[in-house]
């Protein structure tokens, strides 16, 4: 075999015309294991090998090291008469050359480090014949590596684009297929090296399955490595096309074989697929599939077989680019191998000999394009698929408030292409036509989706999210965790959420599928904490806002999830405690597919940049559908029991404290003027137990609050205050229970005099009405200076 195939024999162990099963020669129960300091070691070495004949000489035999827990090695090669030297027998993956074709018994002896061996045999064949390769993780299934490892996509991996996806439906045999996304945004590609013989002719098979629209393609690929290496000078050791992060396109000169397939007809069925190549002179060929991401594809059951030599009809495929000036023209890319005349038809009646082609349609239409490829040896191929010539459209548009009115959107229409054009404002209006304004009613966010038709009637939408508010409010880039939702249509979903470069604050946020709470992606951080999100967020200074998150968690192992809110930019974990504004830690792991909603109070202080900063401790989680609004405090009417405190000026201290009429709650408060804690007057509750504080207060819902307080009692008799709140109005004393979110009972009576401060933390959940209920028991009471504050 020549040189540069030895790096793929060592890169991928499992090379081999036979895979030896681990066996040893003694049971662990007969060793007689030595101890090792204070720890046994109760691990004996496994012996185990697999081998490949040299594609160029069958006497040469590379052996491939696959044994276990052993530090030295010696080998028995199986031929009488000759002794191999100590530096091929001593080897790890020693190379050996017999004497002559036959059946040898080869035996391997593995040592650890406390002397323990294990010898492993195994009878192997050296005969002339084709090299028969080997495709690793050939099904794409778990487990398959020779050391019983893989995720069944890592022989696949490549630097050509992302590594291919795993799919678990459909499939036909075992429980994995290979998947490849119909997103233009996120092409992959799978790429594997093999070794083969040269100058032998191969079939390469598989099956596939394409999901239904939109129409698109799969192409498989036989790249010829070795002319790859010789052409560009690169040493047998070294890079390859992948590891070159060479293009697609790049590696089309080195094509050997080639199939492209586009039957979409049922998603769940696999259809086999086959193409046969010649090695030439290579000893070393590349898998490459591909779709460019036209359309969501399946493979699964690759297999390579040596052929049964003879002709080979050419591989055949094009593509058809439609002209940026003139829709009706297209101008067809021909990618067949191995053709020397062409003969293509355009489904309107008129065809073309050319290589590649341009034609023009006289009217928009769906038509099938097929081309028959002949090679010089008289065999031809056929491939045909659909294209449906449509105008393009592009629908875009811009906006800004109106100078007079911040509830009058102007909208700027950017499309191109588009022929008539739908407006919808989302609050129920639409309009026809260009560049509207628009007036709405309420503040609050809109999502407003414009429709471009061309004069074909082909469509396309933009939608964006419009906010109407006096003040400012921020905005989190990619806040569902979904693919092209920035501004520009462009994104990954996380791409606003990596963490500084060069910084330790952990690697990106993955993307999940499952379960979402809304759209088709969410954040998802491992279990081994490895992950973050980060993002910056303009905000305005001094101001209140609350941050609002859904979660989720697998039920096991137990771990939390925080999310911080902090007042800047950080570039490492040491500066996030001295940074954090606010920090909600949730531990809710009851059920791995609910979505929990949660919220985050803070008050920016000095900053205009806050970072948004979430991690997660030993349990996988999933995070959706982050928003920050500005929040108005809750407004507690004559909070300090003054005179002449309402907004207009007017009330008694006690007015906005009354209990509903007709209700069993209490007679109104009495009002008192000593002792006070702020101005003239506080609130009394007497010892009679007949009086009571009420107050209906209009708050955010799912928000966490605190309620402010301060109380003194008399010292004598025992008694005590209740501060209470309610998720809403009632009208007696039986349905106080029910209603109580939150509630405190206080009884300090050491000091008549001194006012003492007291907090309640609530969360108002569904509720955004709230009551403040305050009664006492047995003892005079006063109460004064109550407010309601944003909760952490």
């Amino acid at each position: 075999m020549k040189n540069i195939a030895n790096k793929f024999l060592k890169k991928i162990s499992l090379l081999v015309t036979g895979l030896m099963v681990v066996g040893l020669v003694n049971s662990c129960d007969d060793l007689d294991l030595p101890k090792a300091g204070s720890i046994a070691d109760t691990e004996p070495p496994v012996a185990a090998f697999s081998y490949a004949s040299d594609a160029d000489n069958a006497l040469k035999v590379q052996f491939t090291n696959l044994s276990t827990e052993a530090i030295s090695f010696t080998w028995d090669f199986g031929e009488e008469g000759k002794t191999a030297p100590d530096s091929v027998k001593n080897a790890q993956d020693p190379v050996y050359t017999y004497s002559e074709l036959g059946t040898y018994t080869v035996s391997l002896t593995a040592t650890d480090g406390l002397g323990v061996s294990t010898t492993y045999s195994e009878d192997i064949v050296v005969e002339e014949g084709p090299y028969q390769p080997v495709i690793m993780e050939a099904g794409f299934e778990d487990g398959m590596l020779g050391d019983g490892t893989g995720d069944g996509r890592d022989s696949w991996r490549t630097s050509f684009e992302t590594v291919i996806q795993i799919s678990s439906s459909p499939v036909v045999s075992g429980s994995q297929a290979g998947k490849l996304t119909g997103d233009p945004n996120d092409q992959r590609v799978g790429y594997q090296e093999i070794v083969v013989g040269p100058d032998t002719q191969y079939d390469l098979s598989f099956i596939y399955t394409l999901v239904a629209a939109p129409a698109g393609f799969l192409t498989v690929d036989v790249l010829d490595v070795s002319r790859y290496a010789k052409d560009n000078e690169i040493e047998p050791d070294g890079d390859t096309f992948a590891d070159n992060g060479e293009t697609i396109e790049s590696s089309q000169d080195y094509v050997l074989g080639s199939i492209t397939v586009n039957n979409q007809d049922d998603p769940q069925e696999y259809l086999p697929a086959s193409f046969s190549f010649e090695t030439g002179e290579s000893t070393v060929v590349a898998i490459l599939f591909y779709n460019k991401g036209s359309v969501e594809a399946r493979l699964d059951d690759f297999a390579i077989n040596i052929g049964a030599g003879g002709a080979i009809p050419p591989s055949v495929s094009f593509s058809a680019e439609q002209s940026s000036e003139n829709y009706l023209e297209y101008t067809f890319v021909n990618n067949t191998k191995g053709a020397d005349t062409y003969l293509w038809d355009f489904g309107d009646g008129n065809t073309s000999t050319e290589e590649n082609p341009t034609h023009i349609y006289e009217t928009h239409n769906v038509y099938e394009v097929s081309l028959k490829a002949t090679a010089s040896n008289g065999l031809n191929s056929s491939f045909s698929t659909s294209i449906d010539i449509q105008a393009p459209v592009t629908a875009d548009f811009t906006f800004e408030a109106s100078a007079d009115d911040y509830q009058t959107i102007n909208f700027t229409d950017a499309s191109v292409g588009a022929e008539s054009l739908l407006w919808e404002f989302g609050d129920g209006f639409q309009f026809t036509g260009d560049s509207p304004s628009h007036t709405y009613m309420s503040d609050g966010s809109y999502e407003v989706k414009l429709t471009a038709t061309s004069v074909t009637g082909n469509t396309d939408v933009k939608t964006a999210t419009v906010t109407i508010s006096k003040v400012f409010v921020p905005v989190i880039l990619e806040a569902g965790f979904e693919d092209n939702s920035l501004p520009d249509g462009t994104g990954d979903g996380r791409d606003s959420w990596r963490v500084p470069s060069g910084s330790d604050l952990g690697g990106v946020i993955q993307i999940t599928s499952s379960p979402v709470l809304s759209g088709s992606q969410a954040a998802k951080f491992p279990s081994d904490n490895s992950r973050a999100a980060y993002q910056e967020v303009t905000v305005e200074a001094n101001t209140n806002y609350t941050l609002n998150f859904n979660y989720t968690m697998k039920t096991s192992p137990t771990g939390s999830l925080t999310v911080s809110v902090l007042n800047g930019p950080v570039t490492s974990k040491a500066e996030v405690a001295g940074a954090t504004i606010a920090s909600k830690t949730v531990n809710d792991q009851s059920d791995a597919s609910a979505y929990i909603s949660e919220s985050l109070g803070f008050n920016s202080g000095s900053s205009t940049t806050i970072v948004i900063y979430i991690t997660n401790t030993d349990v996988e989680a999933r995070v959706d559908d982050l928003s920050i609004m500005q929040t108005k405090l809750p407004e507690v009417l004559e909070a300090s029991f003054e005179d002449n405190s309402l907004p207009d000026g007017t009330g008694d201290g006690r007015d906005s404290w009354r209990t509903p009429s007709g209700s069993d709650l209490g007679g109104v408060i009495q009002i008192t003027s000593s002792p006070v804690l702020t101005g003239s007057q506080a609130a009394k509750l007497p010892s009679d137990n007949s009086r009571a504080a009420y107050q209906e207060i209009e708050v955010e819902a799912n928000t966490d609050y605190v309620l402010n307080y301060n109380y003194t009692m008399k010292t004598s008799p025992t008694g005590s205050l209740t501060v209470a709140v309610l998720n809403g109005p009632i009208t007696s004393k039986a349905e106080v229970a029910g209603a109580t979110i939150a509630s405190e009972t206080v009884n300090d009576q050491t000091d008549a005099n001194t006012y003492i401060a007291e907090t309640l933390a609530f969360n108002s959940g569904s509720s955004t009405k709230i009551v403040i209920y305050i009664t006492n028991t047995d003892v005079e009471s006063r109460v004064d200076d109550i407010s309601i504050t944003l909760g952490n």
